[in-house]
This record gives structure tokens, C-alpha cells and sequence, in this order.
């Protein structure tokens, strides 16, 4: 694992350390998902993605307050991918943000719209069990807040809740 590390002054009584994780796409599968699916798994390959991310957050579990992945966890939706991901989104110090392969039913096969996301919504929501659209925490006095724009748009309920 290369760290790169960064300091920013922004006037906290006590330093807060943050580990920044993103785009892992783990790309499982497993016999409750369609032949497509482990064609995809297939040729994707895992390239040890599960293992490196494993490690990632053992280590922010060590030396960090808080660890922030930035989406693109899963590369596609499946049952395995669901199960790995509620595994890694349980971790009490991970804060979550969707990207656009959370919502990606098979990579790069289709136009990828509101419409599209809504559809692997309804699939992903409770396979996931975190919050996708709009995801807010306080920690060390400073307040995480992502928002989905994983097709370039905001909707106005969330830019209502962020204010």
C-alpha cells in the first residue's frame, strides 16, 4: 500500500486524521446472479482487490479518525459484490460515497441515466444498507457530507438538505 499523505490547517483543536480510499471496484460474483454477470466477474478478474482493500482499512482502523471512500466500491451490481460491500460499509469508522459503479448493472453496456440509476436502485438499496443519495457525519469537529451526483446531477431534495 502506497500512503500519500497531506496536511491541511483548518484550525481544529486536535489533528484529525483521515485514510481516503476510492475506486476499488470489486467485481464478485456468485451462483444467485445470471450468467452475464459472472461473464462480467470473469473477465474483470479480482487482481486481489478484496485483499487490498482489507488492508486499507486495517489500517485506518489503526491510524486513522475517520476513512472515506469515495465511491466506486462494487464495479457492478451483484448478490456477491452486496455481500462484500455491507461487510465493508458494517466498519463503525468508514463514511461512504456512492459513485457511478454502485449503480452500473452490467459495465459500460448501457446508457447510464436517472431512469437507469432508479432501476439499480430498486436492486441495490437493500443489498447495500448505507445511505447512497446524500450521507452527512461530524467528526473531530468537522462535518462529512457526500452527495451523489454519480450521472452529473444534483436533485433538489438533496441540495435542500444540504443547506
Amino acid at each position: 500500500m502506497e500512503l500519500e499523505k497531506s496536511t491541511l490547517q483548518i484550525g481544529l483543536e486536535r489533528p484529525l486524521k483521515i485514510l481516503h480510499i476510492t475506486d476499488s471496484h470489486i467485481a464478485l460474483c456468485d451462483e444467485r446472479d445470471n450468467e452475464r454477470k459472472k461473464a462480467l466477474a470473469e473477465r474483470l478478474g479480482s487482481n486481489d482487490r478484496e485483499k487490498y482493500l482489507q488492508e486499507q482499512i486495517s489500517y485506518g482502523r489503526e491510524h486513522s479518525d475517520l476513512i472515506v471512500h469515495t465511491g466506486d466500491l462494487i464495479d457492478f451490481t451483484s448478490h456477491a459484490n452486496f455481500d462484500f460491500a455491507r461487510k465493508i460499509l458494517a466498519e463503525k469508522k468508514l463514511f461512504f460515497a456512492a459513485g457511478n459503479h454502485e449503480f452500473s448493472q452490467y459495465v459500460g453496456e448501457a446508457y447510464e441515466d436517472f431512469a437507469y440509476k432508479m432501476n439499480s436502485f430498486r436492486e441495490m438499496m437493500p443489498g447495500l444498507g448505507a445511505p447512497l443519495f446524500f450521507n452527512a457525519r461530524i467528526v473531530g469537529g468537522v462535518n462529512f457530507v457526500s452527495i451523489d451526483d454519480s450521472y452529473h446531477q444534483f436533485e433538489p431534495w438533496q441540495m435542500t438538505k444540504l443547506q
